[in-house]
């Protein structure tokens, strides 16, 4: 489980890491991250490599997707109203 710190650090690195990489964000369906049928799109429900939170010497916290049944989710699970309601929502 994440702390509050953690988690808010994890939501604006993320944030950030959306922006930097417009062109392959998620909201762009034409693009690897963006087509709702890719492996790696957090918004896809059947996602099998999702977008994974690291920090700066590559340790792996948390998977972003909305695959509930995903086994790489891990702490992402407490992720995925925010990311159900506020990021994929259409």
């Amino acid at each position: 489980m994440l702390t509050r710190g953690q988690e808010l650090i994890a939501r604006q690195t993320y944030a950030r890491l959306l922006e930097r990489w417009k062109d392959n964000l998620i909201w762009n369906h034409y693009k690897q991250f963006g087509s709702p049928y890719s492996p790696y799109n957090a918004c896809n429900e059947l996602a099998a490599d999702p977008p994974v939170i690291v920090d700066q010497d590559g340790t792996a916290y948390l998977r972003v997707t909305l695959n509930r049944n995903s086994p790489k989710i891990g702490a992402g699970a407490q992720f995925y109203e925010w990311l159900a309601s506020t990021v994929c929502h259409s």
